[in-house]
């Protein structure tokens, strides 16, 4: 496929990094991935590094030179990089304080982005490598014999693993295979294994979390019967919010609406009908197709620029 040509990805935003996450498994049939974190000094040092990972996984390859590589058995790669530029974080939180109280010096072109805080700006680079080989795809190759393979290939290559041997997380979620049921065009065209799909979903402990959180609400309702009616319109509020703000994915608001209708179920149970309407239905988002501010294949100066210019947008509306 020619198409499959861009394989530097950058974005600031989780929702548009979990869309290129997947789609390096399901467009770009990327199984193998090594996941590393990093932190950087200075601008410089970031710079660097993209440039010898650039280099050493040959990740701006033409469209017809991927192709090639591709045919001739050779491995290809995409790599997706993630700064934990978030509001809570302490670098993040440093930065947005120099933009607005010094914005003259955060907007200079020697400001060194990276090299302004206390604290260093954790990033994300999850790297993915495509074998054309059905054996791969299957993962039917010992993963410690395709590492040992690819070290005689590429001089100090990052250690990989199968994408469905290790869930990839990120914040509160991870991307799963899931098997989907036989269908009949499964058994008129004798298919032995059942068709397979990827989505994003909650991860244990968050969904641990918020589950328990439900729990407990229900099974302390009885203490808010004699209490106003504000207090119990405003009682399961924040726990049906929290289920709300979870990001709009296919396998998250599946989870979500699953765990909503049993709560909903021993709620009845335990106090009956006339209370039901204080456990509201839920108004559950989609995520859309998103489109990144930055292009494919920027430079690692571009990439910086692009956090500069999140840091200034975020001041801009406060």
């Amino acid at each position: 496929m020619l198409l499959d040509a861009k394989m530097i990805y950058f974005s600031n935003f989780a929702k548009l990094a979990m869309q290129k996450l997947q789609d390096a498994i399901v467009r770009s049939n990327c199984i193998l991935f090594a996941e590393i974190d990093m932190q950087f000094h200075d601008n410089e040092e970031f710079i660097k590094f993209v440039e010898k990972w650039t280099e050493r996984y040959q990740l701006t390859l033409s469209p017809k030179e991927r192709f090639k590589q591709k045919k001739k058995g050779h491995p290809t790669f995409d790599l997706i990089i993630k700064p934990n530029l978030v509001g809570d974080d302490d670098f993040t939180k440093d930065l947005i304080e120099i933009a607005r109280n010094h914005p003259e010096q955060f907007a200079h072109s020697d400001f060194n982005f990276l090299n302004n805080s206390q604290s260093y700006l954790a990033f994300k680079f999850y790297l993915f490598c495509n074998i054309d080989s059905p054996q791969i795809y299957d993962g039917l190759i010992p993963i410690d014999q395709v590492n040992t393979t690819l070290k005689q290939y590429i001089d100090g290559v990052e250690k990989f693993s199968y994408v469905f041997d290790h869930p990839i997380q990120l914040g509160n979620y991870e991307l799963v295979r899931l098997t989907q049921k036989r269908s009949i065009k499964d058994d008129l065209e004798g298919r032995e294994k059942n068709a397979f799909d990827w989505t994003w979903r909650i991860g244990a402990e968050s969904y641990s979390r918020v589950q328990k959180q439900g729990e407990v609400l229900i099974n302390r309702w009885n203490q808010c019967i004699e209490k106003s009616e504000e207090e119990k319109q405003a009682y399961f509020e924040k726990h049906l919010s929290v289920l709300e703000n979870y990001y709009g994915f296919r396998g998250v608001r599946k989870q979500v609406g699953t765990l909503w209708a049993k709560e909903r179920k021993v709620f009845k149970a335990k106090y009956g009908e006339k209370y039901l309407p204080y456990y509201r239905p839920l108004k559950l988002s989609y995520v859309q197709r998103l489109k990144s501010g930055l292009e494919a294949n920027a430079e690692p100066l571009e990439m910086i620029d692009h956090m500069k210019t999140a840091i200034k947008n975020t001041v801009k509306k406060r």
